[in-house]
């Protein structure tokens, strides 16, 4: 699927990793699942398909040491929750080449990991990023950014 899709043998094997493991799985993916209580159900969305991220969503609420999803498709810092999946945040990074210009640094202690955005620092990069501001109408900023809690959180990793 030119969007995102997820087949019945990767979940499978998903549920069988996490399953076996003795500690807390982090997912990480490249599109970001679609949310039945924000996003609208439709065959072109832009992200995981609608029935693949149910069916995702439906694995993480089996496996209470799945503590995370974090993915970068679209190009922004977004953390959003499910009701089925309770504390699960799905995460979404920014990209290092558009507005912010940044990153997400994951730093694990005993029973949490900090997610920390970091942000391009050289004149040359900071000026692109300055550039593509403006980008979308100069909606961009409003789209990319994200609030303070969608760039910096912790994660319980204890189930």
């Amino acid at each position: 699927h030119p969007n995102g899709d997820l087949a019945a043998s990767l979940l499978e094997r998903l549920e069988d990793e996490a399953a076996d493991s003795d500690v807390p799985v982090l997912i990480f993916g490249h599109h970001h699942i679609w949310l039945p209580e924000e996003d609208t159900r439709d065959d072109g969305f832009f992200g995981i398909m609608p029935g693949a991220s149910e069916a995702l969503q439906r694995a993480i609420a089996r496996h209470p040491n799945i503590r995370g999803y974090f993915a970068g498709h679209t190009h922004r810092n977004r953390r959003r929750f499910v009701a089925a999946t309770g504390d699960v945040p799905y995460v979404e990074v920014s990209s290092t080449k558009d507005f912010p210009g940044g990153w997400a640094e994951y730093r694990i202690h005993e029973g949490t990991l900090v997610q920390v955005f970091r942000r391009v620092s050289t004149p040359r990069a900071l000026a692109w990023t300055d550039r593509t501001r403006g980008m979308f109408g100069g909606i961009y900023p409003a789209y990319s950014f994200g609030e303070l809690g969608d760039r910096c959180f912790e994660i319980d990793l204890r189930p």
